[in-house]
């Protein structure tokens, strides 16, 4: 408080000190990285298929779990989905293994903006118009009041307060 500039237990000291920014604008955060060692499970490493996308460079979606302990970092498979079951009898909860969602595969590469208007309208977007910009494309939704920037290394959607839409999109 500007009266008690003398306490200095009422004082708050931020670390790092706060930084404005508006919706939508990619931050870069004032930390340094550091690389960490983490060991790939054998089985993890035999599901891996590389993809050459240009001579000497390959790429693999990479899905996995991982664990920490002791400062030692591992990647493990992910736990497969429960299988339904075979009887209509109620059976008991166990609290030992999480509850996961089927993964779905990760997606890599530029997006094919005709295709993706076309998946759109599919879907039921009629009013889709597309841009081109410099640095890639932007897809609008009239209807949605949705506004989808894709660029060559991040796709941002913008749609106010409409959670649901925007889960949607991302699916």
């Amino acid at each position: 408080p500007g009266t008690q500039s003398h306490r200095t237990d009422l004082m708050i000291d931020c670390q790092p000190p706060p930084m404005s920014y508006r919706r939508a604008e990619v931050l870069t955060l004032p930390y340094k990285r550091r690389y960490e060692k983490i060991e790939i499970m054998p089985e993890l490493a035999d599901s891996l298929v590389p993809l050459e996308i240009k001579p000497g460079i390959s790429l693999a979606t990479v899905s996995a779990v991982l664990h920490t302990k002791d400062n030692k970092h591992v990647l493990q498979l992910p736990p497969k989905p429960p299988q339904p079951p075979a009887s209509k009898k109620r059976k008991r909860v166990s609290d030992d293994v999480p509850e996961c969602k089927p993964l779905k595969p990760l997606l890599s590469g530029s997006i094919p903006v005709d295709q993706f208007v076309q998946t759109l309208e599919k879907h039921g977007f009629s009013d889709v118009k597309v841009e081109d910009t410099a640095k890639g494309h932007i897809v609008l939704l009239q209807e949605a009041e949705t506004l989808i920037q894709i660029e060559e290394d991040s796709t941002h959607i913008i749609c106010d307060n409409d959670e649901p839409l925007r889960v949607k999109l991302r699916a």
